[in-house]
């Protein structure tokens, strides 16, 4: 080693003497004084003697490399997991799911409801005219059939019509609920919007044809083992009364509602009442009513069919009526009566 060399690692442990010296001091000057309790033991270093004296709680471990590392890790860890833990579940699920469904439904129920109400509103039905005289035509205690009732067939009045009417088909004195009554052009066939299902009813519709047509009423039962009978009324306009009755039956006095029919007819001329009326099977007795409503009846056949007439005088209302005499009709199958009825 020269003498320059040995010169300036002089000079550079001199300096590093005066370092270490000056940190020597400025710590001792700015060191705290001692807390109470076990002081921990410096290590072999001066900057390792500085460490101890940051540890803010005897619970952190003495270690020099981890004296400066638990502090933030420490107070952050136990103070945010209990705090957003609880607070953030308990609240969120009672605010939110009770408070929407409540007023949600509240708001949509009624808003519908109210819009549809009002435009429920039937149309009036168009003014007529009539050109023919009104007639009327009334059958009194009709039996009806069924729902369930075996081989069931609905009662068929139809009529005519001549030039613009108004029309009415009407049930009364019914005994039971359960029938349903239509009211169509003969043409078009049953139609469901021009039925109503009831006891007492009335159904109207207007004919604007100018000449002559068909119109059908038809009753039959809607109820299970419930035969209720009713009396029938139709109202219409025509030069004159013309009827026809299908599929009544006719199955003696032990069914008396289910036993022909009891019609009255009310015109405004004078003329011919006549009936004409034939049996669908075999040939039977009968009772004919033909004339004023107190008339007495003849008895006639057995026969096939049924050929009357009489002449009555203008207005008032004529009885023409066909029953069996019999407590109850002899044949394998039911019987049913056909019958054109005419009237002035």
């Amino acid at each position: 080693m020269n003498n320059q060399t040995a010169k300036m690692l002089t000079a550079a442990l001199g300096a590093l003497l005066v370092v270490v010296l000056g940190a020597t001091i400025f710590i001792l000057l700015t060191r705290p004084s001692a807390p109470a309790g076990p002081t921990p033991t410096p290590s072999g270093s001066g900057l390792s003697v500085a460490t101890p004296t940051f540890t803010p709680s005897p619970l952190l471990t003495p270690s020099p490399s981890a004296s400066l590392s638990p502090s933030p890790t420490a107070s952050a860890s136990p103070t945010l997991a209990p705090t957003e833990s609880p607070s953030a579940i308990p609240s969120a699920s009672p605010s939110t799911s009770p408070s929407p469904s409540p007023s949600a439904s509240a708001s949509a129920t009624p808003s519908p409801s109210a819009s549809v109400e009002p435009s429920a509103t039937p149309t009036t039905p168009p003014s007529i005219a009539p050109t023919a005289p009104q007639q009327q035509l009334v059958l009194v205690n009709v039996g009806i059939d069924s729902r369930e009732f075996e081989g069931r067939v609905e009662r068929s009045v139809s009529f005519s019509v001549d030039g613009p009417s108004q029309i009415t088909a009407s049930t009364s004195d019914a005994s039971a609920a359960g029938i349903r009554l239509c009211l169509f052009p003969t043409s078009d066939g049953p139609d469901p919007t021009r039925c109503q299902v009831g006891s007492n009813m009335t159904i109207s519709a207007a004919n604007t044809e100018s000449g002559s047509s068909s119109w059908s009423a038809t009753m039959i039962g809607t109820e299970a083992n419930v035969s209720p009978f009713a009396t029938l009324t139709v109202t219409f306009n025509a030069n004159a009364g013309a009827a026809l009755l299908q599929s009544f039956r006719y199955a003696g006095t032990s069914a008396n509602e289910y036993n022909g029919f009891d019609a009255r007819v009310t015109g405004g001329a004078a003329g011919e009442l006549a009936v004409d009326a034939s049996f669908e099977a075999g040939q039977f007795t009968y009772q004919l009513w033909l004339g004023g409503v107190g008339a007495d009846p003849t008895t006639g056949g057995p026969a096939a069919s049924i050929e009357e007439s009489e002449s009555v005088s203008g207005g008032g209302t004529h009885r023409i009526s066909i029953r069996s005499p019999e407590s109850q009709v002899s044949s394998e199958n039911p019987v049913f009566i056909r019958a054109e009825l005419n009237w002035p």
